[in-house]
């Protein structure tokens, strides 16, 4: 029987999301936060940004009352508690001040040791710690590099939590994804409002710690569910791939990624979304699918196999080539 916890939580942090982001569409411009057209940004007017902030009050009221509900979960819950804040807090400095790479590399390093920290206090092993701390160093950034049209970050952030919500059984990342949708009604092109580095690197750390919150105590079984976030990592990859190809850096911005590549190509912004979301969806019914024996090491290379596949595909099909000249 399904605990009425399933549909509550997961509507709590919907509306919360909702009600929070509609808000933030006007008082963000009041509060200095805005995404200013020009150089390479390629919307026509100022943007509100702390879509971040609308995100992490559903997700907050959303693991209120599921400790308030169940109780003595607490101490579970915090390498996602501290992830979250510590990754909000990065991410506003930088939509405040715009940091340069190396600062945002330590912000990025910060944000995976206070993972770590907290997944120590949390009872984990050292190995699971260390796990934990590099996937939120990694998908934390993916996702802020995923966040390069509107509504990308959030629709494959969306998926990829209600995926392994059904996947791991964890209600927190189905609340989580309610509040990342709740979000993207305002995200989805054309949008009203974006989710700023405050919210990309936040929903990078909980898919991070989605993932691994299930099997902290075998940390190498994490690679049951890696492949449920295929595409934050095929993106980040293959743009960096493409960067060295063309003796460009991989710290400046462009119009390479995935989802460019897929609208270059003739879709509309919503349909590259679509197609993000589907194939993050395709990816979770996959595992689901596999039987037990698979072991995490064939999950391992089945995901390079995946990821080898996307790129010679992509290669044969669309012409991996870009020109710079958009937000990440």
């Amino acid at each position: 029987m399904i605990h009425a916890s399933w549909f509550i939580l997961p509507l709590a942090a919907f509306s919360v999301s909702l009600a929070a982001a509609r808000m933030l569409v006007v008082l963000a411009p009041r509060a200095g936060f805005t995404d200013d057209p020009g150089g390479r940004k390629r919307h026509a007017r100022p943007m509100p940004l702390l879509g971040g902030a609308a995100m992490l009050a559903g997700g907050a009221v959303a693991v209120a009352l599921r400790l308030c509900c169940h109780g003595g979960g607490a101490r579970s819950a915090l390498p996602l508690i501290a992830t979250s804040l510590a990754a909000f807090g990065v991410g506003l400095a930088d939509d405040r001040i715009e940091l340069a790479p190396a600062a945002k590399l330590s912000g990025l390093a910060l944000i995976a040791g206070v993972a770590g920290v907290a997944a120590f206090a949390a009872g984990a092993g050292a190995l699971s710690c260390a796990v934990l701390a590099a996937a939120v160093f990694f998908f934390a950034n993916a996702f802020n590099l995923l966040d390069n049209c509107d509504g990308g970050s959030a629709t494959v952030a969306a998926a990829a939590l209600a995926a392994l919500g059904l996947l791991t059984r964890q209600q927190a990342s189905a609340a989580l994804a309610a509040s990342a949708l709740g979000f993207l009604v305002w995200n989805w092109p054309p949008a009203r409002i974006f989710m700023g580095d405050a919210g990309s690197l936040m929903i990078g750390a909980w898919c991070a710690v989605c993932a691994w919150q299930p099997v902290r105590f075998e940390p190498l079984h994490i690679a049951h569910v890696l492949p449920v976030l295929w595409v934050p990592l095929y993106d980040t990859l293959s743009v960096i791939v493409l960067r060295v190809r063309r003796g460009d850096s991989v710290f400046v911005g462009g119009q390479d990624h995935y989802a460019h590549r897929l609208m270059r190509r003739g879709m509309s912004n919503a349909a590259a979304d679509g197609v993000m979301a589907v194939q993050t969806l395709a990816a979770a019914l996959a595992v689901r699918l596999l039987p037990a024996w698979v072991t995490p090491g064939m999950m391992v290379a089945g995901l390079a196999l995946l990821l080898a596949a996307a790129g010679a595909t992509e290669c044969a099909v669309f012409s991996m080539t870009g020109t710079r000249n958009a937000h990440d």
